[in-house]
This record gives C-alpha cells, structure tokens and sequence, in this order.
C-alpha cells in the first residue's frame, strides 16, 4: 500500500499537504499556499451563516434548519457540550451559532493572506484551528470509519477536503502536545 497517494501527499506542503513543527512553546504551520483560499471561503461562509442565524434570532428566532452551512457544527458543539436535548432552546442555538462564528473569525485573523505560514502562539489559538478545521471536516464530507480499501484511490473534492482537514488536525495536536510547557 505504500504506493497510494497519501503516503506522500500529506508530508510536503507543497504537494498539497500540511507540516507542523514546534519552536519552543509556539507550533509552526506550512500549509500548501492554494489550500489558503479554500480554507478562507469555507470560513468566510460559516460566518455569514452563523451571522444569518443570529438575525433571525434577533427578529423573532431562527427559521427551521434548512440545510444550513452551519447545521453539522452546530449539532457536533451540541454533543461536544453535553447541551444536545437543549438544542432546540433558542438560547443554546444562539449560543452555539455565536460560538461557531467567533471560532471562525478568529480562525479567519490569524490564516495567513498569502503563502502557508501560520504561527500559533497561544493554546487557545491551537484550539482555534482545530475547531475550524474540524468543522470543515464535517462540511466536507464525512469518511469516519470506513477502510483504506473503500477509500478512492485518488480522492476529489469532498473526500480530499475531509481528508486534508483530518490529517492536518493530527499534525496540529501533535505539534501541540510537543509545545505544551511541562508540568511543574
């Protein structure tokens, strides 16, 4: 299997994959330049969403969900929570939609404009990206549990997305684990 196209793909930047490293307590990024672009209009479209959401709680509460961009997160930051059978409370929805817009904005300030440097400073940045990109995960398309072998043998579109986020969040609490100061 060592001829499949991620065994390669996901360790260069620049074949569109995504490498973190550590300096000192600081994780490092370099992800592929055009993935910038991808990653910023994805966001970008979970904050208007999320903005939509919040209008319509402000002029009598949100519509029913109707395929919302913002659905998938919302339910994932409900179970994430422990707040699921409250989701229908329009203060959890409020929320929970307003959680996943400043996740996205801030995630937005600190994706470089250009290039694929990205420098995260803080814990709170790293959980930053992990939520954003898990939520593009999910928007992308969700591949969770099935084998190598049904995987497509050079994925597209969806599959790729979900993928790149998957990997690039192990990369990323990985490098976190290293950068995390020891224990006193």
């Amino acid at each position: 299997m060592s001829d499949r196209w991620f065994d390669n793909l996901f360790d260069s930047p620049f074949a569109g994959g995504t490498t973190w490293d550590v300096a000192g307590h600081t994780v490092l990024g370099a992800i592929e330049p055009s993935m910038i672009p991808v990653l910023r209009q994805g966001s970008e479209s979970v904050v208007c969403s999320a903005e939509d959401r919040m209008a319509e709680h402000r002029h009598g509460g949100p519509a029913p969900w109707d395929g919302s961009t913002l659905r998938t997160p919302m339910i994932w930051r409900a179970i994430h929570r422990s707040v699921m059978d409250e989701l229908r409370d329009p203060r959890v929805d409020a929320e929970l939609t307003c959680s996943i817009r400043d996740t996205h904005t801030e995630f937005l300030d600190q994706l470089p404009e250009s290039g694929g440097m990205v420098r995260l400073d803080t814990a709170e940045q790293v959980e930053v990206w992990l939520h954003a990109l898990y939520d593009h995960h999910l928007l992308a398309h969700e591949i969770v549990g099935k084998p190598l072998e049904e995987l497509p043998e050079e994925p597209e579109g969806d599959s790729a997305m979900s993928m790149w986020c998957q990997h690039t969040m192990s990369k990323i609490g990985a490098a976190a684990e290293r950068a995390r100061p020891p224990r006193g």
